[in-house]
């Protein structure tokens, strides 16, 4: 048996205020086993006359490397967040806040295993060298997936690192680590194919496909997604993302729901965080009475008109609490292996393959999108 140990790697380390673009650099633990580490970020938002950056837009790339440069996390913040959301954890109802001249904070976890307590997948720390987290930041990139933002001048950015480690002898024996990694990058057709290559060589735990696009559906970016091993030897899922959205929750027991708080006028587009909404529903926090309308909301991209109670259009922000509920983490969907058998398997040895693609199919996209493919798998140690 074991104890688990918090402990503060970085504790609200100050980056130089007008600082806009960087690279922090955390040295990790060198004994014990890793089961996560948590990423708190906090900026200084401008006043605004669009929709203000977010941090998880800000920070685009977080990685974990061991052994003086091998990479076994690479991924963007947002990704982090849909991983921890698919693998089961706090994303699925963490609260955003979006708020001009004030600190706004978001946080993730980078997670080795499935979730926070699981024991038989972790980061031996022990048996690798000089572990680090690197993160980069950029600040001054006004524009994400067709969406304009107001980016901070002087965001005052400060980061917090906690790591989880387990001291001791799990009940179970540790299997190994999970690896995540940007497999490919490319702009889609409008309406085409794109076939990615998965790496072989450890066992594949799943894909995490990633785009978004205002005023496009997500069925318009990802219209039907096709995993092939060996050129049809064993096909384990060739859908359109309408059938998707259900398998989605049921391989993940989930209902994904967001929450935050924006500032909007007479007509403010944002980003639920959500690929597709189900339901929305914004509450006003102030002390007068305010009408809001929804326009479109493709893709989980919101379109929200405020009036006031006599239906004049809103001249100036007013503060609001928002839920959306609905499919798809930040844009994301996620092809788990343990989905295609049974008796508890997670992973499938890539290594009995000749060839492994993933096949991804638009309609009616736009080439001025950004698609990624994040692959996950499981490393013995």
């Amino acid at each position: 048996m074991g104890k688990w140990r918090y402990k503060y790697l970085e504790r609200r380390k100050a980056e130089t205020a007008a600082q806009t673009t960087g690279q922090i650099t955390v040295d990790l633990p060198e004994k014990g086993y890793l089961a996560d580490l948590k990423l708190t970020f906090s900026h200084l938002a401008n006043a605004y006359t669009s929709e203000l950056l977010t941090i998880e837009h800000a920070i685009k790339s977080i990685q974990v490397l061991i052994d003086g440069g091998t990479v076994i996390k690479n991924y963007n913040m947002r990704e982090c967040q849909a991983l921890q959301a698919y693998w089961g954890d706090t994303w699925k109802n963490l609260h955003v806040d979006i708020w001009e001249s004030a600190a706004n904070e978001a946080s993730c976890f980078v997670q080795f295993g499935r979730d926070c307590n699981d024991t038989e997948h972790m980061l031996n720390c022990s048996a690798v060298t000089n572990p680090q987290l690197k993160i980069e930041y950029d600040f001054t990139n006004a524009t994400h997936d067709g969406l304009t933002y107001t980016v901070p001048t002087t965001p005052t950015m400060l980061t917090t690192v906690v790591s989880k480690i387990y001291d001791g002898t799990p009940a179970k024996p540790v299997q190994g680590f999970f690896r995540s990694g940007v497999i490919d990058e490319y702009n889609p057709p409008a309406t085409g194919v794109h076939t990615t290559e998965v790496p072989r060589g450890e066992e594949l735990l799943g894909l995490l496909l990633h785009s978004g696009y205002t005023a496009k559906t997500f069925d318009a970016g990802y219209n039907e997604v096709k995993l092939d091993f060996d050129n049809g030897a064993w096909v384990p899922i060739d859908l359109r993302s309408y059938e998707m959205e259900e398998m989605q929750d049921q391989w993940f027991n989930a209902d994904w729901s967001q929450t935050g708080r924006r500032q909007i006028n007479e007509d403010t587009m944002f980003d639920s965080r959500l690929g597709q909404i189900e339901a929305f529903n914004p509450v006003d926090r102030s002390a007068d009475w305010y009408i809001y309308t929804l326009g479109n909301i493709a893709g989980g991209f919101v379109d929200l008109n405020g009036m006031d109670e006599a239906g004049v259009a809103l001249a100036t922000d007013v503060p609001i609490h928002f839920n959306a509920d609905g499919h798809f983490p930040h844009h994301t969907m996620y092809l788990p292996m343990f989905a295609f058998f049974d008796g508890g398997k997670i992973a499938e040895d890539t290594n009995q393959y000749g060839r492994i693609e993933l096949e991804h199919t638009t309609n009616t996209y736009t080439a001025s999108a950004i698609c990624r493919t994040i692959a996950e798998y499981l490393v013995r140690q």
